[in-house]
């Protein structure tokens, strides 16, 4: 890719997927609650931050089955200060769990 105009054509697609997937969770996040009505006392919150991303999804899960109204998978320390998400999957992190492109969609 060569200059600005081919980049911003082949990401446009890519862009406009991901941008409906938010409308969409928008939208059924606003029907809930125009359904159930928002919740009148204080959230439940829960950090999780074992530095396994395995472990992290069964606590996670565990608490959303509890009633956890947020759940936080905590990154590891200091790596807030990177300005890139690595690859691949690791169970080892210091301070919370290593972000990479693998660990995130695990939690979902």
């Amino acid at each position: 890719l060569d200059n600005v105009t081919e980049i911003k054509d082949a990401l446009s697609s890519i862009i406009q997927k991901n941008l409906n997937i938010i409308k969409r969770n928008k939208q059924n996040r606003e029907e809930l609650i125009n359904t159930y009505g928002e919740k009148s006392e204080p959230l439940i919150y829960l950090i999780v931050a074992t530095g396994n991303i395995f472990e992290d999804v069964v606590q996670a899960k565990a608490a959303a089955r509890q009633g956890a109204d947020v759940i936080a998978v905590i990154r590891s320390t200091g790596q807030s200060l990177l300005d890139y998400v690595p690859y691949g999957s690791t169970s080892e992190g210091f301070g919370g769990t290593y972000a990479t492109q693998d660990n995130c969609p695990r939690q979902y």
